[in-house]
């Protein structure tokens, strides 16, 4: 059997699959073959992630707008990992991580949305375990 890549002969191997490469270096040549292909079908131009670029009003929207709180943020990482795991591009790998991201995420908001108003005075707001003698 030759190699794809380089057309040299392929060593057969002890057991287990057979190669389908030569060498390390075919193999890795091969797999960047197969990813500019493929960013040459699908037009990302090879971007990892969704694929979708932000807008330059969205970019100073981002760098210059109001800094979201801490809700508006876990509402956004909850949205994107939605998103994430609804994929068809996520690999099954890493959808475990993003499931206990995900759940996290869920669980701070839950805190956030049953803990005491933010306009609630400062005293009813500060957790009662911790202790202001101790410093």
């Amino acid at each position: 059997m030759k190699c794809p890549i380089c057309s040299k002969p392929i060593a057969d191997s002890k057991g287990g699959r057979p190669r389908k490469y030569c060498s390390q270096a075919c193999r890795s040549k091969a797999m960047r073959r197969r990813r500019a292909e493929a960013a040459e079908r699908t037009g990302d131009g090879g971007t990892k992630g969704n694929g979708t670029a932000l807008s330059p009003t969205d970019f100073d929207d981002m760098m210059h707008g109001p800094i979201p709180t801490y809700e508006e943020t876990l509402r956004m990482c909850v949205r994107r990992l939605t998103n994430a795991m609804e994929s068809d591009t996520t690999s099954a790998r890493d959808l475990a991580p993003i499931s206990r991201s995900l759940l996290q995420a869920a669980k701070e908001l839950e805190a956030i949305r049953d803990g005491p108003s933010p306009d609630a005075p400062i005293s009813e707001r500060i957790d009662d375990t911790f202790d202001l003698n101790s410093l």
